[in-house]
């Protein structure tokens, strides 16, 4: 099995000269197999395109090491440990999909889903308690383009419509979700589901985040349950 590492002591590879070369060295590292897969996808493309140089691909991998942790900061939301932007350069193709040191809460990423959902403004998560009047919204602040936004919001529109979220693919109002199972040292895995609902409409939205402790796969117990809130926010007047 081939390991692609973002450690910067490996000793410096020779890649293929000929863009169709699909062998993978032993131990390839981070931005010679970001330039590698690059340039591989850009000669499927264009077969004439001039390929992309190592430097200027060590500073595009370079670039992406510090966003996520950047971005991330915004929400809360710790991609690795302290100091961050030290470790994550061990853990970034991990991070990337959730594993490695990355830390959350069901608020903080609903509060990511609910920046999805308004085109990418971000805005503080307040709590309502029994009988209290509900907290007017804040403004919030830019975190995404709205075409950032937009983007993310298609793609977990797919998710439910033909990915781990199916199940809710017929609920009666269109959500839009990412399913996840958080792995826990010797124990079963947490169940989670976060996403909004309704999708692509300007009116009243809900986002959510769902957690079941030990459940295993999001797709399976906590997606539902997302569903059963969101049937619970239209029972109620809520949302539309």
């Amino acid at each position: 099995m081939n390991i692609v590492s973002s450690r910067q002591d490996f000793l410096p590879l020779q890649l293929p000269k000929d863009a169709t070369d699909t062998a993978v060295p032993a131990g390839l590292h981070l931005a010679d197999a970001a330039l590698l897969a690059f340039n591989l996808e850009l000669h499927d493309l264009r077969g004439d395109a001039p390929l992309v140089g190592a430097a200027e691909m060590a500073g595009l991998v370079q670039w992406l090491q510090a966003l996520p942790a950047d971005t991330a900061a915004a929400t809360g939301i710790k991609v690795a440990a302290d100091p961050v932007k030290e470790h994550l350069r061990g853990t970034l193709p991990y991070a990337g999909y959730g594993q490695g040191e990355v830390v959350s809460t069901p608020l903080r990423l609903a509060r990511v889903a609910g920046a999805i959902a308004a085109d990418g403004v971000i805005r503080d998560g307040g709590t309502l308690r029994r009988n209290s009047s509900p907290q007017a919204a804040s403004d919030g602040v830019r975190w995404l383009t709205p075409e950032q936004a937009s983007f993310l919001a298609t793609s977990m529109r797919d998710v439910v419509l033909q990915g781990t979220g199916r199940v809710l693919a017929s609920h009666p109002v269109h959500i839009a979700g990412k399913t996840g199972t958080a792995e826990v040292g010797n124990a079963p895995s947490h169940s989670w589901f976060v996403g909004f609902a309704p999708y692509a409409t300007r009116a009243r939205r809900i986002a959510f985040a769902v957690i079941v402790e030990n459940a295993g796969y999001g797709g399976r117990v906590a997606a539902p349950l997302a569903g059963d809130v969101v049937s619970a926010a239209k029972a109620t007047g809520v949302i539309q």
